[in-house]
């Protein structure tokens, strides 16, 4: 069984060889960190899954194994994707989880598990040091080796590797010092907040901070790797308590959605640490998610197929997720502060006359029979890749009204035409009335059965969202967006104009205020530049 499909760069063998005996001496006068172990846990297993587990599916056998929690069924499918021609990372990640279920304790593998482990991985591995030194996955695997055999010894592989990589083979530092901070994470080791400084550091160092989605945070990637198989994110926040609910979050939906994560609907975003100090300013969030592009990349090009399984995918979320202690948003406290915000740059004497004739938008929206989680899931907000769906960007902010939700996701852009707006939004209820059914819950199953009901609510929640997101997109920080703020004027006024058309008795009653917001939103779009 081989460990490695790539070819190994083989360069001064003598000379690489002498020089990493010195790095392992080097090592061997550290003094190794602390595994907090309270006891041990002997593993076991039967003979038919053993069987299963050596010359069955791999992908039926890691199935078993999140299903039943049983690490030492991990171990044996980490060891064939170490061996096959797969991305090895895919191991890397189960055996994360595999210590996860282990707790605190020590794994006690039965002998047979031990000298198979041995023979198909540790002899290898052995094979492949002699062979080749240099190789950075040579030390990843071997440190992950150890974590299932002798725990303690897997930090002296990671920590051989990175000086590799710093004096011989940089090709895979990156990736080196994640791995690092990676497993010393999953064993709960004492030096996981050092491990993390000095990746996040070296990120910081080698690549240029970006934006994803609508976060306002600056983020480092590691992305389109050779190694792993996933995108890791680093986010940074001057604001530490809200990182660690965002990671906090992402346990939650995991829990919520495991049913979908097992059935590969979902691939859920995976927490990995957020940092106890600052670094360069910031607290950092390191987590990953599957390589893909955004549900907006998608409809960008034209490429509808996926908004269906998000509107689902959404629809579920909500309707699951319980918001009891969670406050409510001031839809005129938000009107008011997003009207006069410095950075929308309007005359006063305009905000003055919208606010004005917001009182039916108001009212509308409280016919809304659902007060949902704010998961302000618009298309930036999924990212789409092989076949699963993996939410982003899971703040924990308030709620509001489940039109809302259907604005955002909607009526975020320009790429999908009204016809498709519509469909949409009928999916969307639809979707809910489901899930109402599935919980037994009549406010679910019931809700939005009236159709003019139903976009009376949404072409109000539509002209509420599209005023936050024009003034949101005004900001100096985001250059990008301010040529993308006509459209969301006009998305604000062609809800008027469909409210007259499908809700006519909505609209003549409420005339005074919706022909003036018109008025006033045409001079509006005047006054942004595009």
């Amino acid at each position: 069984m081989p460990v490695f499909s790539h070819s190994m760069t083989r360069s001064q063998p003598q000379k690489n060889y002498r020089k990493i005996r010195q790095l392992a001496k080097e090592v061997q006068t550290q003094k190794p960190p602390t595994i907090p172990f309270e006891g041990e846990e002997k593993l076991t297993h039967s003979t038919s899954d053993i069987i299963s587990a050596v010359y069955g599916s791999n992908e039926e056998n890691v199935h078993r194994a999140r299903i039943t929690g049983n690490p030492l069924l991990a171990f044996y499918s980490t060891m064939r994707y170490f061996g096959s021609i797969k991305n090895p990372d895919e191991g890397l990640k189960l055996l994360c989880e595999a210590n996860e279920w282990l707790g605190r304790k020590r794994p006690q593998l039965p002998f047979a598990s031990r000298s198979y482990l041995s023979l198909h991985l540790g002899l290898p591995l052995r094979i492949a040091r002699l062979i080749d030194m240099c190789e950075a996955e040579i030390y990843m695997m071997q440190a992950a080796y150890e974590v299932m055999t002798k725990p303690e010894h897997a930090w002296y592989w990671t920590t051989l590797g990175k000086k590799v990589t710093d004096t011989i083979n940089p090709e895979k530092r990156k990736e080196m010092y994640t791995v690092h901070a990676m497993l010393a994470t999953a064993q709960k080791r004492s030096d996981e907040e050092q491990a993390w400084a000095e990746a996040i550091q070296l990120l910081q160092e080698t690549g240029e901070p970006e934006r994803v989605g609508e976060s306002r945070n600056p983020v480092w990637r590691l992305k389109d790797s050779q190694f792993f198989s996933d995108t890791f994110m680093f986010k940074g926040s001057t604001n530490r308590e809200a990182l660690r609910t965002e990671m906090d979050e992402a346990q939650r939906y995991e829990k919520m959605l495991w049913q979908e994560i097992m059935n590969g609907e979902v691939r859920p975003l995976v927490p990995l640490h957020v940092t106890e100090n600052e670094h360069n300013g910031y607290y950092v969030y390191a987590m990953r998610y599957a390589k893909g592009e955004t549900l907006a990349d998608k409809l960008a090009k034209k490429e509808f197929t996926e908004l269906q399984r998000v509107t689902k995918l959404l629809a579920k979320i909500i309707a699951r997720y319980p918001t009891e202690d969670l406050d409510l948003v001031d839809v005129e406290k938000k009107t008011e502060e997003k009207l006069y915000a410095p950075e929308l740059n309007i005359p006063r004497d305009l905000a003055n006359a919208l606010l004005s004739h917001q009182a039916p938008v108001y009212a509308a929206i409280r016919q809304d029979p659902l007060i949902v989680l704010n998961r302000d899931g618009h298309p930036q907000q999924w990212q789409i890749g092989n076949s699963a769906i993996t939410p982003l960007d899971l703040e924990r902010k308030n709620k509001h009204w489940a039109a809302f939700e259907a604005a955002n996701l909607f009526y975020y852009s320009d790429d999908l035409t009204p016809e498709q707006q519509k469909e949409g939004v009928r999916n969307f209820a639809a979707e809910i009335r489901k899930e109402g059914a599935r919980q037994n819950r009549p406010e679910l199953r019931q809700a939005y059965e009236d159709d003019r009901v139903l976009f009376r609510i949404l072409y109000n929640a539509v002209i509420h969202r599209m005023i936050c997101l024009t003034t949101a997109w005004s900001d100096p920080a985001r250059p990008k967006m301010h040529s993308k703020r006509q459209g969301r004027i006009r998305q604000a006024i062609n809800a008027i104009t469909s409210l007259e058309k499908d809700d006519n008795e909505y609209y003549q009653k409420n005339r005074h205020d919706y022909e003036p917001m018109k008025q006033d939103l045409t001079k509006m779009l005047e006054l942004i530049p595009s």
